[in-house]
């Protein structure tokens, strides 16, 4: 899903030169990260909060990317 949503990002922030769309993406790279540093140890149990707070931050940026490009459209 963090992989789909980063994707969506990226090619928003393509599309548009907003500073929140580019912002929104380099937050998705971290968040790939650290998925893969969960994904290499093997450990869950031992995972900070932080992976868990960016997805959620993710999400939320996600929606507020969608409203944004939405406002955009209908503004056009």
């Amino acid at each position: 899903m963090v992989s789909a949503v980063r994707t969506y990002l990226v090619q928003a922030a393509a599309v548009s030169g907003r500073y929140e769309l580019h912002r929104s993406a380099e937050v998705g790279q971290h968040t790939l990260w650290d998925a893969a540093g969960l994904l290499q140890t093997q450990d869950t149990r031992s995972a900070s909060a932080q992976p868990i707070t960016r997805e959620r931050l993710m999400v939320q940026l996600t929606d507020q990317v969608a409203q944004s490009l939405k406002r955009t459209r209908t503004e056009d």
